[in-house]
């Protein structure tokens, strides 16, 4: 393992989980029609922390698989949901039943990282 890698794991997941549900309450804000709170311009913060994901959990070298494969999800969801919102939900909001669920999906996968390094680390 690792050292200077792992020890990012954790707070680079946590915060793209912060992150995703600050993306889902923003955008339920614009569809209500209330005050737009950046919800485009976290989104770029988001994907950039999402792939950047990966790159930190393949350098921890952690021993569990499942987390490189979790980072790597929320990186390649992260992609499609930025292109799902940049060009498929411009001026046209009917796409919505594919840019939540794979909101949805990221979130979970991130959480997911949070729970898995918690045990990979406390093992090492």
């Amino acid at each position: 393992m690792d050292e200077k890698f792992s020890r990012f794991v954790r707070p680079l997941s946590g915060t793209l989980l912060v992150l995703i549900l600050f993306q889902g309450a923003s955008g339920s804000q614009l569809i209500s029609g209330g005050a737009d709170w950046s919800h485009a311009h976290s989104s770029y913060l988001l994907m950039l922390l999402a792939l950047l994901m990966p790159v930190v959990a393949v350098k921890a070298n952690l021993d569990d698989p499942s987390i490189k494969g979790n980072s790597f999800a929320v990186a390649g969801l992260a992609v499609m949901q930025m292109l799902v919102g940049l060009f498929m939900m411009k001026g046209d909001w009917s796409w919505g039943w594919l840019h939540i669920p794979l909101a949805m999906m990221m979130a979970a996968h991130a959480f997911a990282i949070i729970i898995l390094s918690r045990r990979a680390l406390a093992v090492e």
